[in-house]
């Protein structure tokens, strides 16, 4: 079974996730959101110099919202305010969207209740998480172990440097769909 993810931004981070999802056997590309009028249009796979995809790059929120997938690679460059991409985490979330950020937001409480709440609103809607990378990952762990585990999602914190913003105790399932 694969997973099948939208990977959100493509600049060198973005491009780097991009790349690793295409070439990874148990992760189907369904979707790709670029910033840039020049990437839209395009390929995933000449975007990130590979082979065709057959995905092709949107700068659309709503075409990206209204995609089947499991996880969304949340990789926009960080922008001040901080809070910058919140809205849009949110989107994604609430569209039933489980959403992996490499640009903090650890700790969404340290923005103040309200950036908490919207954050616990969204997943609550969605029924989705949002994981985001304190730091490098122990050898030992994995995204792929963090998502299978049933207790990962139960927990705010399931093991430094891992933190992950829970909606519901239930343990991920893959093979739901995003609608359900």
């Amino acid at each position: 079974m694969k997973y099948r993810v939208i990977q959100w931004a493509t600049g060198s981070m973005g491009k780097a996730c991009l790349r690793a999802v295409i070439d990874h056997p148990d992760l189907e590309l369904v979707g790709l959101f670029v910033y840039s009028d020049h990437k839209a249009g395009r390929d995933a796979g000449d975007i990130a110099r590979r082979p065709p995809t057959g995905v092709i790059a949107t700068s659309e929120k709503q075409a990206i919202l209204d995609l089947e997938a499991d996880v969304v690679i949340h990789a926009p460059r960080i922008q001040f305010p901080y809070r910058h991409h919140n809205q849009d985490m949110c989107d994604l979330l609430a569209s039933g969207k489980n959403l992996i950020s490499i640009n903090g937001h650890v700790f969404p409480a340290w923005h103040g209740a309200a950036s908490a709440a919207a954050f616990e609103q969204a997943g609550r809607q969605g029924n989705a998480t949002l994981w985001s990378k304190r730091s490098l990952l122990p050898p030992a762990a994995s995204a792929r172990s963090l998502i299978r585990s049933p207790s990962a999602r139960s927990s705010m914190s399931v093991a430094p440097p891992i933190t992950i913003m829970s909606s519901t105790s239930a343990a991920w399932d893959p093979t739901r769909s995003a609608s359900t």
